[in-house]
């Protein structure tokens, strides 16, 4: 992968995230192997992940079924669960940044690993020590909208989104304008209700209800 300079707005940010990429090495995150940094480009060779990311894959199916969503979210929380045993909040989880490594191979059999660290940052564990407005709007926790302080728990209220959008084939929180997602992500709770999630089981709404719930303490550990 070749970026131009001229293609980023801060290209100090970009060398950061190389540094913290090239620490990680766990089977459900995307290996870096090199990165270079020149005056006009950045040079970087990751591992090769051929099955798309997962908006591609749920917007194939328009939905996971439960058997499927229950093996992707297992890879996903254990590259969370491994990113928060190193102090590192990634920020910015959602459908795009998690790969499938296979193409042409069913869900249940494939291997997840999550990608793009740009906006990862260091937390002090048992602390709220994060303040910086970043994510994507629809995903990013309503903490992070407020401005902080916040933790790593910011992480779960985005995973809870993706497991909501793999099992009812739409976003908890849906708008005309990113403000009114914003909006909606800050006063509005998820409800995993309605003929979307008829054939999902008790346990996997009340996980995405638990994960997606407004208070920080109130959601679970990955």
């Amino acid at each position: 992968k070749v970026v131009e300079r001229g293609a980023v707005s801060d290209f100090d940010r970009l060398r950061r995230e190389m540094l913290l990429h090239a620490r990680m090495d766990h089977p459900h995150v995307v290996r870096l192997y090199e990165g270079f940094l020149s005056r006009e480009r950045a040079t970087i060779s990751m591992e090769l992940c051929q099955g798309g990311d997962l908006a591609q894959a749920l917007d194939e199916r328009g939905r996971f079924v439960e058997s499927e969503a229950q093996h992707v979210f297992s890879h996903v929380m254990r590259a969370v669960r491994y990113m928060h045993s190193k102090s590192l909040a990634h920020r910015d989880l959602k459908l795009d940044n998690f790969l499938l490594q296979h193409r042409d191979v069913p869900l249940q059999r494939n291997v997840v690993k999550a990608i793009d660290f740009g906006f990862a940052a260091k937390f002090k564990p048992g602390a709220k020590t994060l303040k910086t407005v970043c994510g994507t709007p629809g995903f990013a926790a309503p903490e992070v909208w407020a401005g902080g302080p916040y933790d790593e728990a910011c992480d779960i209220f985005s995973c809870g989104v993706i497991l909501f959008c793999m099992l009812g084939g739409r976003c908890p929180f849906e708008g005309s304008t990113t403000s009114m997602v914003i909006r909606r992500t800050v006063h509005q709770p998820v409800e995993v209700t309605g003929p979307d999630f008829d054939t999902v089981s008790r346990e996997a709404r009340r996980l995405v209800c638990r994960m997606c719930h407004r208070s920080p303490e109130r959601r679970p550990s990955a």
